[in-house]
């Protein structure tokens, strides 16, 4: 599920769960997920080009989420100032 939140838009047929991405690029999706998670194995084949993509992939989707998080923080932050002008302000006037 968490994956597919990176994916979602690779996604070529819903009922089989099937995309269409490089390796490298779902190995930089799983690897940029928050959740606990060990390398088990990497094809030793990959070249030096592919893990520095899989690098760049994974930093790129750590700062997007990153990004997300802070615009919905600060979306709260807004929503907290509101209701708290509401409630001092508007109320008692």
């Amino acid at each position: 599920m968490h994956t597919h939140e990176i994916l979602r838009r690779r996604l070529i047929d819903p009922d089989t769960h099937l995309y269409r991405v490089s390796p490298e690029r779902a190995i930089a999706a799983i690897e940029s997920l928050d959740l606990k998670h060990r390398r088990t194995y990497l094809d030793s084949e990959f070249s030096d080009e592919s893990r520095s993509a899989i690098a760049s992939l994974t930093k790129r989707f750590l700062m997007q989420r990153r990004a997300w998080a802070t615009v919905f923080e600060t979306l709260g932050y807004i929503g907290i100032g509101i209701l708290l002008f509401n409630m001092l302000f508007l109320s008692f006037g």
